[in-house]
């Protein structure tokens, strides 16, 4: 983005681009993660029962039998937990990985040098 000068003119209007560009990020993943996963954990105990219907032949009653015989509340709150300090540090490491420059040289219009193993071929 500093290529293209959009954090300048935030910069140059007054605004600050970290409230601009990456709180909204940061808000957005810290909501949609946990949610996100706790989708899963739903879906995951919805296919769990058509799995077990289908091939095992269970019933209803006994797949709600076995899912509250086995189930523990720690690992709903746990994935929760889990999915939140997750979400906060993947969404908090781009912010902080592009406040500093990069060390890979640069090529023209600011855009990283090929390999040289990434070079056409003279044949």
């Amino acid at each position: 983005m500093r290529v293209t000068e959009q954090i300048d003119a935030l910069e140059s209007l007054g605004r600050s681009p970290v409230t601009h560009l990456l709180l909204p990020r940061i808000l957005a993943g810290l909501f949609a993660i946990p949610v996100l996963v706790m989708l899963a954990n739903a879906f995951g105990i919805v296919v769990g029962y058509i799995t077990a219907k289908s091939s095992l032949g269970l019933t209803y009653a006994d797949f709600e039998f076995g899912s509250r015989y086995f189930f523990r509340p720690l690992d709903l709150y746990y994935s929760a937990i889990k999915s939140g300090a997750f979400a906060g540090r993947s969404r908090s490491f781009p912010a902080t990985s592009a406040s500093t420059p990069s060390r890979a040289p640069r090529g023209s219009a600011g855009r990283p040098r090929r390999p040289w193993w990434r070079h056409p071929s003279p044949c």
